[in-house]
């Protein structure tokens, strides 16, 4: 946000280019909202649904206890439990999917739509609250192709995310169990 805020009067402009040229049946000069919104922040900064997602298959009681609440919240883009939770925030397990994904996905996401294989956004701005899917259905005006590729993100990072969890949750298990084993030595 301390990044973005400054920023913001240069992406509302954008946002309001897009929509004079949809209104005007021209095709959309700036694709910025169309693919921070449907393919870059599905789960919030960081595309964190994946994550949460991975959550599911915990085995520490702190991520087993910890799903119920990101979950929920990320699905609709809001992910400061998980940011603060797991926590993200100076983990350095979850640093390189944190930080390379989005850019990855964004990059895929524009030779997707240069392509022609999924629909460039129709709509300027959608509300950044949508699930994944809607997202992408509302952002291109029902266009099946992006809407497909929003689910599959929350797919590929699934995919990415699951290894960096499994070490981050391992490291987790074991400080339970051996604070468990502490806590019956104490009570013997």
């Amino acid at each position: 946000n301390a990044i973005l805020m400054p920023y913001m009067p240069v992406l509302m402009m954008a946002s309001m280019a897009n929509t004079e040229a949809f209104l005007a049946g021209e095709t959309m000069p700036y694709l910025i909202f169309g693919i921070l919104g449907a393919c870059v922040q599905i789960g919030g900064a960081g595309n964190t649904l994946g994550l949460c997602i991975a959550t599911l298959f915990a085995k520490s009681e702190k991520y087993k206890a910890m799903r119920k609440l990101v979950i929920p919240a990320n699905i609709f883009n809001i992910n400061e439990p998980v940011i603060f939770g797991a926590p993200i925030a100076f983990n350095p397990i979850f640093f390189i999917p944190f930080v390379f994904l989005p850019g990855l996905l964004a990059t895929s996401t524009v030779l997707l739509m240069e392509a022609g294989i999924i629909a460039m956004p129709t709509i300027g701005m959608v509300p950044w609250t949508l699930p994944p899917g809607l997202i992408g259905f509302f952002m291109t005006g029902g266009a099946i192709s992006t809407t497909v590729w929003s689910i599959l993100i929350v797919v590929i990072t699934i995919a990415v995310y699951y290894p960096f969890f499994r070490v981050a949750d391992k490291q987790q298990y074991e400080k339970e169990l051996q604070e468990s084993k502490e806590l019956d030595n104490q009570t013997i």
